[in-house]
């Protein structure tokens, strides 16, 4: 058990028992602490003094979802597969990441790290509720595994909702915003190269390339599920499980929370579901935001292909593309701005 003592609470990992922390370089330590503690420790935001040499393998923050799904499916075959596992009682339910962990295991012959650890609570002690305190905490158990697996690359499920689309709603050129190139840096100082693979794939897209894939039966969004079924009652459920044909409640409190809101969650998609699912009539305020063509959201979006690691940048877009077609210019994504921000 590695533990980090913040200034609240004690937080750990339950590593691999043949873990060295005396041969783990600092730079991954002190990158676990800011991505746990930046929102409340600026200080933990100070330069490294040395840079660790970069590894030769890349890993994926796994969640067993459909994104990170679907950036497993399009990553390089020898991919590590990082989960994180919540090792306290809480309304989310392991069992049907289980279920494709061990797909992953024995039918894809994937290495997979399964690490449990209780970093979501530290958000608990700044009075918000349990989650991932950042954008890259789910990977914080692979950062610290990087020398013990030789990692070069971590990769995340971030779709095109949230890289070149904030919040799935308004487009923006990601390449030149200060959270990529932050954070881009800030991993290369700790010899890990920032890998998106699915940049520049919608959510829409990332259920494609899983149901053309043959991994369905082995898949399920909800985090509620009892290990092979969904919820019905989640926003998962609606959104990623409904265009599948899975069943949902539409009068269901958090789907109708969601739906309510303004702006909509995940807008794009939530609006390509809607259409996906000819559900108009049950959200006639929506309407103005339905007249859109949306075809094209099943499409990746070709600039995205230049933040890939170099190492792995061809077979990437290759296998990607076994899957779905590119955007034909211009690029409709880029005319995206649906509360006029």
């Amino acid at each position: 058990r590695l533990w980090m003592v913040p200034p609240h609470g004690y937080t750990f990992w339950d590593m691999p028992e043949d873990f060295s922390f005396s041969s783990t370089h600092s730079n991954l330590l002190k990158l676990t602490a800011e991505i746990l503690l930046h929102p409340w420790l600026k200080s933990t935001k100070a330069p490294f003094v040395e840079t660790r040499l970069t590894g030769s393998l890349p890993a994926l923050a796994f969640s067993a979802g459909t994104d990170s799904t679907a950036a497993a499916l399009v990553m390089p075959e020898n991919t590590i597969l990082g989960y994180h596992r919540r090792n306290f009682e809480s309304i989310l339910d392991h069992r049907n990441a289980d279920r494709l962990l061990e797909h992953m295991k024995t039918k894809k012959q994937k290495k997979v790290v399964d690490i449990s650890s209780n970093h979501e609570l530290i958000r608990t002690y700044h009075y918000k509720q349990i989650g991932f305190s950042s954008d890259f905490a789910c990977a914080t158990h692979l950062i610290l595994l990087a020398d013990h697996y030789d990692i070069g690359a971590l990769a995340f499920g971030m779709p095109l909702d949230n890289t070149w689309l904030v919040k799935g709603r308004k487009y923006r050129n990601f390449i030149e915003t200060t959270y990529f190139k932050y954070w881009k840096e800030r991993f290369l100082s700790a010899g890990i190269e920032l890998f998106l693979p699915i940049a520049g794939i919608s959510e829409a897209g990332t259920m494609k390339i899983c149901q053309d894939s043959g991994i369905l039966p082995f898949l399920n969004s909800c985090l509620r599920g009892d290990g092979v079924n969904g919820c019905e009652k989640c926003w998962k459920c609606f959104h990623k499980n409904g265009p599948l044909g899975r069943p949902f409640d539409i009068q269901a409190k958090e789907i109708q929370t969601f739906l309510k809101r303004k702006p909509l969650p995940t807008a794009t998609h939530a609006l390509w579901a809607i259409k996906q699912l000819k559900i108009e009539s049950e959200v006639p305020e929506l309407s103005s935001f339905l007249e859109s063509d949306l075809t094209w959201w099943t499409s990746t979006y070709p600039p995205a292909k230049e933040i890939l690691p170099q190492r792995w940048r061809e077979e990437t877009w290759q296998n990607i593309h076994r899957y779905l077609s590119p955007m034909v210019e211009p690029y409709p994504v880029e005319s995206i701005n649906l509360y006029d921000e």
